[in-house]
């Protein structure tokens, strides 16, 4: 999985387009019950904080609300 999460950020660090992933915030909700759950949501948390560090812009959404992240 984790050659294809390292393409993925490569063509995002590549891309001449403006281009927005919507992501669920994975640290806000319960703790998944299963194993696969659990990795998912972690897997899912390290790529948001990626594209993240490559991004120009981030931000959170709650309630409607925008908050901008620095």
């Amino acid at each position: 999985m984790q050659p294809r999460l390292d393409e993925l950020v490569e063509a995002w660090r590549g891309a001449s387009a403006h281009v927005v992933a919507v992501s669920d915030e994975v640290g806000l909700s319960p703790v998944p019950a299963t194993a696969s759950g659990r990795a998912f949501r972690d897997l899912l948390g390290r790529l948001n904080q990626r594209l993240a560090a490559e991004s120009e812009e981030a931000a959170l959404v709650v309630a409607g609300r925008v908050v901008e992240l620095g």
